[in-house]
């Protein structure tokens, strides 16, 4: 049987949350804490089985849908950012009853294993709108967040609104990387016919399962650790795109080819920390950029302010002189309109032309007035811009500073690896950000690794204890 599946990387909508994308997407019904919002988008007759899976030793906040996806919501701080990721697949038209929420929960659970991401699925029949799928026929629809599970510890675990752990870590390489999509698909497609074969077995159980339809907002399978005994498979090997992750690309091309499975591991838990550093990095740097350019055209502002001013005291001061010239002649007038008829018309003359100038000196000093006016409100708006753009540093500074913490927790060779390819103004944040996070230690000179003739990482980064 030749499997359509469809796969669909998903952000927030125009005034959405991932609770009311996922619920929207799912036909669920899901609380959002953030906004005290309902979101009912469950539709009679049409939802045969809901469920949220997650890989062993999760939290339980991992098999409950409206808690997961409220956490979700809690850790992604940006409105553009992917949140989620929704598979879309037909199942065989012979699974009746037990056997399709069988069918639907052993796929859900291999994605949760394959990625080591909690997965809701929704087991669909009837006429649901769906662009690859017939009148009649089954399916399955799957959310899962872009994130990685974090470590029951919290040591990679990035932060959420609040600044504490928020139970993710990084996020998928599939998000970035079209090839790794491509493979996830086929790995899904292979599970798909190997779980077909496997069905054929199911209707003939002696004790079938019961599927139980959704009535209320409470999941009933969502108390279930369903993977207690299965180990997680290793994650895929992500590929950087040079694009858009440069830094990355090169610690991947550079480092050592001689890893052990657990090293490998290690290995890109510490590529997810070099991630989010490289990420919180460009924003530093674009902030500080920014912040730099907005001081420099506040002083170009302050500079001119201070000419229009002394301008504008040069005109106050040849308003004055004229305005005294002025009086003077008016007196002059009247005294020489006692001897001569001819020095009258000379004064009013004068007097006429030093009116002149009177004005212009006044619509001089009116101009400026204006103008200093424009200049102070500029400098105002300029001085809250100032202060937002700190304050957007700050934060990208102290996020860069949690990223450069847990990164040198997890690997601190792949952070010094990482300084000696930054440039100048990065490395001088990096620096910036260990020196805040990471505490100083007396060094030791060690000889330098030779192996395979190449630059890098070490062979084996460490697997030494994290920071707290």
């Amino acid at each position: 049987m030749t499997h359509d599946i469809e796969l669909d990387l998903l952000s927030r909508p125009g005034g959405g949350t991932a609770v009311s994308l996922v619920a929207s997407r799912l036909r669920l019904g899901m609380m959002d804490v953030r906004n005290g919002l309902m979101h009912d988008h469950a539709v009679r007759g049409q939802v045969d089985a809901s469920m949220t899976v997650a890989p062993a030793g999760s939290g339980e906040w991992c098999y409950n849908a409206e808690l997961l996806w409220n956490r979700v919501e809690w850790c992604e701080r940006y409105g553009n950012a992917p949140i989620a990721f929704e598979v879309r697949a037909r199942l065989p038209g012979a699974l009746t009853g037990s056997a399709v929420h069988r069918f639907a929960r052993e796929l859900a659970g291999y994605v949760a294993r394959d990625l080591n991401v909690p997965v809701t699925f929704t087991a669909l029949q009837g006429s649901a709108p769906w662009s690859v799928r017939e009148a009649g026929d089954t399916s399955i629809q799957m959310c899962f967040p872009t994130r990685i599970l974090a470590l029951n510890d919290g040591s990679n675990a990035v932060g959420d609104r609040s600044g504490a752990p928020s139970g993710f870590a990084g996020r998928l390489a599939m998000v970035s990387n079209p090839h790794l999509v491509t493979q996830f698909t086929r790995r899904v497609a292979l599970e798909m016919a190997r779980l077909e074969k496997a069905s054929a077995g199911w209707e003939r159980a002696s004790s079938p399962t019961v599927v139980a339809r959704r009535a209320r907002s409470a999941f009933p399978f969502d108390d279930l650790d369903l993977w207690a005994d299965i180990p997680p498979a290793p994650a895929p090997a992500p590929s950087e795109n040079p694009a858009t992750h440069p830094l990355l690309a090169r610690l991947r091309r550079e480092a050592p080819r001689s890893m052990t499975v657990p090293d490998l591991r290690d290995f890109e838990i510490a590529m997810g920390f070099a991630r989010t550093v490289e990420e919180t990095l460009a924003e530093v740097v674009a902030h500080s950029t920014a912040c730099d350019h907005l001081h420099g055209k506040r002083t170009q502002l302050q500079t001119a302010i201070l000419d229009h001013l002394h301008l504008l005291d040069i005109a106050r001061r040849t308003r004055a002189a004229r305005v005294t010239e002025l009086e003077e002649l008016q007196k002059r007038k009247d005294s020489f309109m006692v001897f001569l008829r001819g020095r009258i018309e000379l004064a009013s003359l004068a007097r006429e032309r030093k009116a002149v100038e009177l004005r212009r000196a006044r619509g001089h000093v009116e101009e400026l007035k204006g103008a200093i006016s424009r200049l102070r409100h500029q400098e105002r708006r300029l001085a809250s811009d100032t202060e937002a753009t700190a304050l957007v540093l700050s934060t990208a500074c102290r996020e860069l500073r949690d990223a450069v913490k847990t990164l040198h927790g997890a690997d601190p060779r792949l952070l010094q690896h990482l300084l000696t390819i930054l440039g100048d103004d990065q490395r001088r944040h990096v620096k910036k950000a260990m020196s805040d996070a990471v505490p100083e230690k007396p060094t030791r000179e060690s000889p330098a690794s030779d192996e395979d003739g190449r630059a890098g990482p070490p062979a084996k980064p460490t697997r030494g204890s994290r920071l707290g």
